[in-house]
């Protein structure tokens, strides 16, 4: 296992991409004995996928309903583990880095986020003093750039409205200034003033990958280098938006119905 002292310094030392993709399959609900037999085969969502991510992209992520766009997500922050093939960062295996600062470098935000503390603002500085991070000057600069008002950041949870909270959790997932930021369904809940102001937030962004699962396709568009179609069990890596749009028009069912 690579130490946690050094963990850090993998992005300053390897050449490697930020994150391989190996062979990655997933089958949901399969399970296997101690000695590796398949006892239930479970249902495949992607299988056979290899692909990059370099640092600073940022990559859309698409696909019909329940191709596993979400769960790719989790996947990539290890909340869940491959059925088949690998992930590596900086070329080492997942399983050989500590954990706690693979999810802090690869950070996700909920589709439908919970801030668990008594108001937005304890939400944010607890996850600024979870990571021993300075508070006041992250806090104040997070703050005045997603232009959250007192009165806000003071409501209860049960308070705010599924926009205000999804404000409040990308706030608290931007201040921690994670290495990869994983978003999934960002602007769902947002109005276009709103998704208008997050995009020139993430465009502020260079020195941070960003892999974003939404349904949004002019939004994402407008945003992303890359995009990332998940098809028929494959993921496929392109630019060609009106392929990816033929392609997702053409997919069942709608995706409007999507629940993955």
């Amino acid at each position: 296992m690579v130490a946690e002292s050094s963990m850090a310094d993998l992005d300053k030392t390897s050449d490697s991409p930020l994150i391989q993709l190996d062979r990655l399959g997933l089958r949901l609900g399969q399970r296997v004995d101690r000695k590796g037999k398949v006892l239930s085969p479970g249902t495949p969502l992607f299988s056979e996928v290899a692909l990059e991510v370099r640092s600073g992209e940022t990559i859309g992520l698409v696909g019909s309903a329940g191709s596993g766009k979400t769960s790719l997500l989790r996947l990539l922050n290890r909340l869940i583990e491959p059925t088949q093939g690998k992930l590596l960062y900086r070329g080492q295996p997942y399983p050989s880095l500590p954990i706690a600062q693979l999810r802090r470098a690869i950070l996700p935000t909920a589709q439908e986020p919970k801030l668990l503390q008594p108001t937005g603002l304890a939400a944010i500085v607890y996850g600024l003093q979870l990571n021993k991070i300075e508070l006041k000057p992250r806090l104040d600069n997070w703050v005045n750039r997603m232009e959250l008002s007192e009165t806000l950041l003071n409501k209860p949870e049960i308070e705010l409205s599924p926009g205000q909270r999804q404000w409040i959790s990308l706030t608290r997932a931007l201040a921690l200034e994670p290495s990869v930021l994983l978003l999934d369904e960002p602007t769902a809940p947002l109005d276009p003033s709103q998704k208008d102001h997050l995009r020139q937030i993430l465009q502020q962004l260079p020195d941070t990958t960003l892999i974003i699962a939404s349904q949004d396709l002019d939004w994402l568009q407008s945003l992303t280098n890359k995009t990332w179609l998940i098809c028929d069990r494959g993921i496929s890596s392109t630019a060609d938006w009106p392929a990816v749009r033929a392609q997702l028009h053409a997919s069942k069912p709608s995706l409007d119905e999507d629940w993955d």
